[in-house]
């Protein structure tokens, strides 16, 4: 028996035929879309913020990381200066902010960091901020790639993307100015003794 080669006429009329054709290009382009949905639809690059003393409810391991590495360009010029060290005690806040928001927020919110957690959705928006390196882990993010990034979400002519450049600003200020410890930074005393 011999093995058939490209010049044989067997293999030739296969090739050729166009049902053949037709059925290798859709499972070809099946394949790759699969491939493409499973990279998009990936969940993260590793970036994790533990904090095993504390029970969180909305965030998790991963979405506090992101939110430490956004969190670094809105608090850019607070008194403490903001740190990587404050990220347990900020994302704690924010988690119990959260909480207390209506359940439509919440969703938003959830939707939000499901992208951002994941790979297609973070290069995507990440990438209108010149960062579209999908691969850098949020813990490498500088607060400067960061500001870019948070810069072309409220500056976009997209309200879906001025919403959450707003809500982030929002929830992390508010968290991080309703500590105590940040007031005297601010020169706020604190409310009068009565």
């Amino acid at each position: 028996m011999s093995t058939p080669t490209p010049h044989s006429p067997g293999v030739a009329e296969g090739l050729a035929s166009p049902g053949r054709r037709r059925v290798l290009a859709a499972t070809l382009a099946g394949g790759l879309a699969l491939a493409s949905a499973a990279w998009w639809g990936s969940r993260g690059d590793g970036s994790r913020l533990d904090d095993p003393g504390h029970v969180y409810h909305f965030l998790d391991a991963a979405d506090r990381a992101v939110l430490v590495a956004l969190a670094g360009a809105l608090l850019v010029g607070v008194r403490p200066a903001f740190s990587r060290e404050h990220g347990a005690a900020l994302a704690q806040g924010v988690d119990i902010a959260i909480a207390g928001l209506p359940p439509r927020t919440r969703d938003d919110l959830r939707t939000l960091f499901d992208l951002l957690t994941a790979r297609g959705g973070r290069a995507a928006l990440l990438g209108l901020g010149g960062l579209a390196d999908a691969a850098t882990p949020w813990q490498h993010i500088s607060p400067a790639q960061a500001a870019r990034a948070l810069a072309a979400w409220r500056d976009a002519d997209l309200a879906l993307l001025n919403k959450a450049y707003a809500g982030l600003h929002d929830l992390v200020l508010g968290v991080w100015y309703g500590d105590p410890e940040h007031w005297a930074g601010t020169g706020y005393a604190g409310p009068p003794r009565l």
